[in-house]
């Protein structure tokens, strides 16, 4: 296989997984994203700004006591080359509830028109069922860590030969390129599906229908909730099943509850063939919009706590802030480090220039897992997001700056109150 085959493979797989949710971790889009943000500090969504295409309030009621389903415990084992991920979800395991509340979904009719076959491919997306249980969750009133199961129906193909009709415009195109060596795949049956139409057919098209749990989730007012940690796994060829870890806004204590709405998402993806090239594009189930969305509400009980921990000082060249917090199952938290001047001059050298803080507990050095430094230009600081897994013993904290040469100099701890 050439390079360039393999380079466009995997330009296909990629659009492919963009709309089957073939990402196990999209906690990673959200933690680049939010590295942006932080640089920019401006309030640009993370979230996906599209036209909602289908809004079912389905509450899903109170949290069942029931036995713990242990679902927490199962992601860690995979997580096992991330130590602190591990711990983390280990802890978390043992401090949630069973939920085990499920919910039944049917997507709303086709209200477009007929007449094409971009409307018979949006069209045979109406009366799809999805199914969504929220297993199991832990809120300390900061983040929420929740596991699903997301299943569906099995997803469709259509096909047809010639130019499909009713698309104005394709999303991506490879103007002089044969399927069968750009394209060709065979992952799953429908994979197979369309590489044996595309080879008896050398002008025509193929769609296949998706369907997926959005990234994260929001408050019932709209607010994306950051996403800091997640991970999904096919359990079947119709079953998903992941945890997510995201952080509210202030305010919610010990023996409340919050709502959050999750995203389920359908739409279909069509591949067109010709002499000219291969041709992609989007067919989303609702009229002027770019994917169907039915948003489904969930109550969550807090049931942990965080202790806030916060200290100033002052040391040569820099000033430096700190507010973290001390959860039962980590810490974690913001540094922002201000300096007199710019921290890389002549007579401070750039290996100089404090690259993160270790943890120190009880005498116990501790590794920042997360590592974001970013510069804040309004704040003429730099901004420092830091997680540590939770140590023995949290008597004792302070926060040590990791210089770009590796040094820890012990003179400029900031010791957390």
């Amino acid at each position: 296989m050439s390079d360039d085959r393999a380079y466009k493979q995997e330009v296909r797989r990629a659009f492919d997984e963009a709309f089957a949710f073939l990402d196990e971790r999209p906690s990673l889009r959200g933690k680049i994203m939010h590295k942006l943000e932080s640089g920019r500090k401006r309030g640009r969504s993370v979230s996906l700004r599209v036209a909602v295409a289908a809004a079912v309030l389905l509450a899903l009621g109170g949290v069942a006591i029931a036995a713990n389903l242990n679902l927490f415990a199962h992601f860690s084992t995979v997580q096992s080359d991330q130590p602190a991920s591990a711990q983390r979800l280990e802890l978390v395991d043992t401090l949630a509830v069973s939920v085990g509340e499920t919910v039944e979904i049917v997507t709303p009719a086709w209200t477009g028109g007929t007449d094409t076959d971009y409307d018979r491919i949006a069209a045979s997306q109406a009366g799809r069922t999805f199914t969504l249980t929220v297993d199991e969750a832990y809120c300390d009133g900061h983040k929420i860590y929740y596991t699903y199961t997301f299943s569906h129906d099995e997803n469709q193909a259509l096909c047809g030969e010639g130019k499909p009709t009713g698309f104005d415009a394709f999303s991506m195109e490879w103007p002089g390129q044969a399927w069968n060596e750009a394209f060709a795949q065979a992952d799953g049956r429908l994979g197979a599906e369309e590489n044996a139409w595309f080879t008896a057919h050398s002008t025509g098209w193929f769609a296949v229908q998706n369907c997926y749990l959005g990234d994260g989730a929001s408050l019932p007012d709209g607010t994306s909730l950051r996403i800091w940690d997640s991970w999904v796994e096919r359990r079947d060829e119709t079953t998903w099943q992941g945890y997510y870890e995201v952080e509210l806004p202030e305010g919610y204590e010990a023996g409340e509850s919050v709502c959050i709405v999750l995203n389920a998402m359908y739409q279909a993806s069509l591949n067109y063939v010709d002499e000219t090239g291969i041709y992609q594009a989007g067919i989303s189930p609702i009229p002027e919009a770019y994917v169907g969305i039915i948003r489904v509400p969930v109550t969550i009980p807090v049931t942990g706590s965080v202790t806030p921990l916060k200290s100033e000082a002052e040391f040569e060249g820099y000033s430096a802030k700190a507010e973290l917090r001390l959860s039962e199952v980590d810490i974690s938290g913001e540094i922002l480090v201000t300096p007199e001047s710019a921290l890389e001059t002549a007579d401070r050298p750039p290996e100089a220039d404090v690259q993160g803080y270790a943890l120190l507990a009880d005498g116990v050095l501790v590794s920042d897992s997360w590592g974001a430094r970013v510069w804040s230009a309004e704040d003429g600081a730099y901004r420092y997001e830091v997680r540590y897994a939770l140590p023995e013993s949290t008597q004792s904290l302070a926060l040590r700056p990791v210089y770009r040469d590796g040094t820890m100099p012990e003179g400029e701890d900031i010791v957390l109150r």
